[in-house]
């Protein structure tokens, strides 16, 4: 089991896949695969005008909004996500386009290939301590700062918008001490085992 820091202020922006926008990876494996040859990526994007999204053969995507709201078309249906929003889930071959927010709009991304990963991105509210069961991959996501974050003698600190890494935990009882009350951004990526 391990602990490591995914610090806010080490994030690089770089163009969505397509082009359309901004986006800046948390983490994502195989380390240093391009676009088309990822097992799973993690990432914040900004929305701020109309258009497409990236399309990601072989890979599925759950999508939540951090702030404001996102109005979708996906495949032709509407869906809209907001901060209160539970993640929306779909195919990276999807045919996603967003509508013109009225302020750009944050969100985090998990895209995982298909029949190899599995994965799970949700928000959840804590008031002063969080235990969290970890999995293949665990992420944790702070969005006030202030979080202490305690695993099989490991300790971190987590700003505000920092977040964490932990790798090999399946099982493991991730502890969080919060010096105020925060909602944390959870992601879990597990292997599909046959």
């Amino acid at each position: 089991m391990s602990l490591s820091l995914l610090a806010a202020e080490s994030r690089q922006a770089r163009p969505w896949k397509n082009g359309g926008g901004l986006t800046w990876t948390l983490a994502s494996a195989p380390e240093g695969a391009d676009l088309d040859h990822l097992d799973w990526r993690l990432s914040l994007a900004l929305v701020e005008r109309a258009g497409p999204f990236s399309r990601f053969a072989g890979l599925d995507r759950l999508t939540l909004v951090l702030d404001g709201e996102l109005e979708l078309e996906v495949d032709g249906r509407p869906v809209i996500l907001d901060e209160a929003s539970a993640a929306a889930a779909f195919a990276g071959e999807a045919m996603v386009a967003a509508r013109a927010p009225a302020a750009p709009v944050a969100d985090i991304n998990l895209l995982v290939r298909r029949g190899a990963f599995a994965g799970v991105l949700e928000r959840r509210r804590f008031e002063t301590r969080a235990a969290i069961v970890g999995q293949d991959i665990t992420f944790v996501m702070s969005r006030l700062g202030g979080v202490e974050a305690a695993l099989a003698g490991q300790r971190l600190a987590l700003g505000p918008g920092d977040a964490l890494r932990v790798d090999h935990a399946r099982g493991g009882l991730l502890r969080l001490v919060l010096a105020e009350p925060d909602e944390l951004i959870i992601a879990h990526v597990n292997a599909v085992r046959a």
